[in-house]
């Protein structure tokens, strides 16, 4: 009758003894990486940098890195001179016009990584523009006959160019009619399928649509048309939007930063996925997130 009270005595010591050993246990802190990483941008603005900056620290914070933005300064060479006086381990360029700031920090050996654009001799993460034009040409032959199908392609979006090169043989294949994008542009009768291959071509087709310049029953096929895709979907102003993701290239840029600048990675292009989003397909569990970022 004794061996039960004198196990749970023992059971009771043994949980004090576990808890006071267990609350004055040194847990060691994670250890604090010296790599600092400056993400450089024209403004600070929109649901995309959110996103870009939020897969930025996440992929830093594995190896207890740092990751700051700074705006783009007047004084480019000056600039990159401070990110290399103070040991920035690389810089992360998110710029309309990433040019002038490549060839100032060409010149001071910090390494660079381009998030957004294909640019020859460097480590660039963007999306899969390629994929994406295929993607969208498909959609469109899908849903009507070539000779239905307008092809919107625009010259001075670099992004929108790989887009339409990739699609260069099937548009022959099928004898599709193309027109260069302009401010003033014409949408001729006859098609009921626009592929716009820009975003801005995309965002300024929903708004006539919204407006009624456009006729209604267009069925307009694009490229993601920022914080409003959500409403452009929804109300029936586009049909289907290539999306980029965000998160996505900017982990995948910090782990190319910190390949480059440890030497271990040649230039190179790095591609995210591009999915084909549309009002079926918007509320899946793996496109909220591009639908609706702020949610996140």
């Amino acid at each position: 009758m004794k061996k039960p009270g004198v196990i749970s005595l023992a059971c009771i010591l043994a949980a004090i003894a576990l808890f006071i050993w267990g609350f004055n246990l040194q847990h060691p802190e994670p250890e604090i990486s010296e790599n600092r990483y400056v993400l450089l941008i024209d403004n600070d603005t929109g649901a995309f940098l959110m996103q870009l900056r939020k897969g930025l620290q996440e992929a830093a914070s594995i190896q207890g890195e740092r990751v700051s933005v700074q705006s783009l300064s007047a004084n480019v060479a000056a600039q990159a001179a401070e990110f290399s006086a103070s040991s920035v381990t690389a810089v992360i360029l998110l710029l309309v016009n990433p040019e002038p700031m490549l060839l100032a920090l060409s010149e001071t050996g910090v390494p660079v990584v381009v998030v957004g654009q294909a640019i020859d001799g460097y480590v660039c993460v963007t999306g899969n523009d390629a994929g994406a034009g295929l993607v969208l040409l498909d959609r469109a032959l899908s849903m009507a006959a070539p000779s239905s199908v307008l092809i919107i392609t625009d010259e001075e979006d670099p992004r929108s160019r790989v887009r339409v090169d990739s699609i260069q043989e099937t548009l022959q294949q099928n004898q599709l009619l193309t027109l260069q994008w302009s401010d003033d542009v014409y949408i001729p009768a006859g098609f009921s399928v626009l592929v716009s291959m820009s975003r801005r071509s995309t965002r300024v087709l929903a708004d006539g649509v919204a407006s009624g310049t456009l006729p209604s029953d267009y069925h307009i096929l694009g490229v993601d048309t920022g914080d409003n895709r959500a409403l452009d979907l929804e109300g029936g102003l586009v049909s289907a939007l290539v999306v980029d993701n965000p998160y996505a290239m900017g982990y995948i840029a910090l782990e190319k930063a910190r390949l480059l600048a440890n030497g271990n990675l040649p230039t190179s292009l790095y591609t995210c996925e591009m999915p084909l989003i549309d009002r079926q397909n918007m509320y899946l569990n793996e496109n909220v997130k591009l639908v609706f970022p702020l949610l996140q």
